[in-house]
């Protein structure tokens, strides 16, 4: 899931409700810095809600945030190392992507 893909990124991950969003990332203890980021985790279904954006991008430069748009995905192939079935994609926009187990 996308908690777990920003924590093995060395992010600390916390709720992002008051933002408006799913996901609030610091890059050290809360009581130390602020969060740089909220994240939005896309639907599955790939249908988007441009309301709800728009209002976040609006609201991000008065919360001193960057959003981002996450999209997890499950991934069904068959490989030569192993069967891939279960693990999830996530993709942050940032041109990386990771593999996440779907635990």
């Amino acid at each position: 899931d996308a908690r777990e893909h920003y924590t093995n990124l060395g992010y600390r991950v916390h709720s992002g409700l008051q933002f408006g969003c799913e996901l609030v990332l610091y890059a050290d203890h809360p009581q130390y810095v602020h969060s740089d980021f909220c994240v939005l985790v896309l639907p599955s279904d790939g249908r988007v809600d441009w309301r709800r954006i728009q209002c976040l991008t609006r609201s991000m430069p008065d919360y001193k945030k960057t959003l981002i748009l996450a999209e997890v995905s499950v991934i069904e192939e068959d490989t030569e190392e192993g069967d891939k079935d279960g693990e999830a994609k996530a993709d942050d926009g940032s041109g990386g992507e990771a593999i996440l187990s779907s635990d």
